[in-house]
């Protein structure tokens, strides 16, 4: 291993910017799930109010809140805030004003709403009502009635605050005559192509990333079989009859192809490993969820199992057992479309049981030399592969995202089978076509080159 790399300094330059590459597609990936629960919490929950803010907001309501604020948030809120003809008040700050007016602002409009639902002000001197209006009131008075306030509402004071505010601002945007759907529809549609971006830009990056490695992959096969020719020729006859003939085809074809099919894979995938293990930690760091050691413990077993798996290959590679998998299949049938068959039901399964990533790393160079004894693509085959993993994940009767979403949705395992059977049935009919007419997924590149 330690030689390959040596090698892969000829093409440092590519080998750098696939990490770039990976760490662009690394950062989007990260990003979409963070879009999906914004979609669901605020596009849909919370009706495309992103934060306690109001956008626009009636005077009355603008001259309650600065009651309520201390000097230095007034101050802010003065600055943030511009007046419009017809007497609203229309937020026209930046989006630091915005976060910095967000810290307060909830408890602010809960306050208010509470306060008009009663019918009166809330007693904040403690003195009564009356004593509460004006702009007199000190800072030490205002913070400390928001304490009270939060005390009261106890542990599930964030979600209630969050809650009415929006609701809050839902009516008084109905009030002003503005149009709720819209600004859920332009949330939505915002967001949504946020995430279109970033698809399209993690797409772009893994094609490049494919792109490159094939390319040092191809160039490391090429400079390998220059130098173990040239190191063949130079043999005596007595060192050619030694290492017979058919053994010297075989390590300059099959042996050299698997090492540039593992560079590839490492170059795509075991990079790739790392710099997604350490971006989710910093992200669940940065988030603050309080579940940091969960993530960390599931990232380092993923990583501790895709470098087992590696090192299986390894292993599995130089004990022979490729050419043992070759002379079984060809025991079996000697048909093409057998071994096609064959393929899809051994991959189907594995895809049930086993990490996808890990099993490609582990399947992949075992059956190298099958491909080439039968004719089969490589390109097809990895795409046969990659389809059967991802059918094994929901394939009954032991199809891990099968019964976890089973688990989750607390539902009979009857019923989650009849609702994904016509799914899967597609799924199969697909890889049908993929398997048996190859010029499907391969009619693309072929043009391409």
């Amino acid at each position: 291993m330690l030689r390959i790399f040596k090698y892969l300094k000829e093409s440092g330059w590519s080998v750098l910017a696939i990490v770039v590459l990976l760490v662009v597609q690394a950062y989007c990936d990260l990003a979409l799930p963070q879009y999906t629960a914004d979609i669901v919490d605020v596009g849909i929950g919370q009706k495309g109010i992103e934060n306690a803010v109001p956008e626009r907001m009636r005077e009355a309501v603008y001259d309650n809140l600065l009651m309520l604020m201390t000097e230095e948030e007034a101050e802010l809120m003065s600055f943030a805030y511009e007046q419009a003809a017809d007497g609203s008040y229309v937020f026209c700050g930046d989006k630091d004003t915005m976060e910095k007016l967000d810290e307060s602002m909830g408890i602010l409009i809960l306050i208010l709403s509470m306060a008009e639902e009663g019918g009166t002000m809330p007693d904040i001197t403690g003195a009564g009502p009356e004593s509460s209006f004006g702009y007199v009131l000190s800072d030490e008075l205002v913070l400390a009635f928001r304490e009270r306030v939060l005390e009261g509402l106890g542990d599930t004071g964030e979600t209630v605050i969050t809650q009415r505010a929006v609701q809050f601002l839902q009516e008084e945007y109905g009030k002003l005559g503005m149009d709720s759907g819209k600004i859920q529809r332009n949330y939505l549609y915002r967001t949504g192509g946020r995430m279109l971006i970033y698809s399209v830009v993690m797409m772009a990056t893994a094609i490049l990333v494919g792109f490159l490695a094939s390319r040092i992959g191809a160039k490391l096969g090429l400079n390998l079989r220059e130098r173990v020719f040239t190191k063949v020729v130079s043999f005596s006859h007595g060192e050619m009859e030694r290492f017979s003939t058919a053994s010297l085809i075989t390590r300059s074809t099959n042996d050299i192809q698997q090492v540039q099919m593992v560079v590839v894979v490492m170059l795509r995938m075991v990079v790739y490993a790392p710099i997604i293990g350490i971006g989710g930690v910093v992200k669940v760091l940065r988030t603050r969820t309080g579940m940091g050691w969960i993530i960390v413990v599931a990232v380092a077993a993923i990583m501790v199992l895709v470098g087992i798996s590696k090192a299986s290959s390894y292993v599995v590679t130089t004990s022979g057992l490729p050419h043992q998998v070759l002379a079984l299949f060809s025991s079996v049938t000697e048909s093409k479309v057998i071994v096609l068959l064959l393929l899809n039901l051994l991959f189907l399964v594995i895809g049930m049981l086993m990490e996808a990533n890990a099993a490609i790393i582990m399947m992949t160079p075992i059956l190298l030399p099958l491909l080439n004894a039968f004719g089969i693509d490589t390109l097809q085959f990895g795409i046969i592969m990659s389809f059967n993993l991802c059918l094994g994940l929901v394939t009954p009767p032991v199809g891990i995202c099968l019964l976890m979403t089973n688990q989750i949705a607390d539902a009979s395992f009857v019923k989650t089978l009849k609702a994904v059977m016509p799914m899967l049935l597609i799924g199969v009919i697909v890889l049908l076509l993929v398997t048996y007419i190859p010029q499907v997924t391969t009619f693309l590149p072929a043009f391409i080159q």
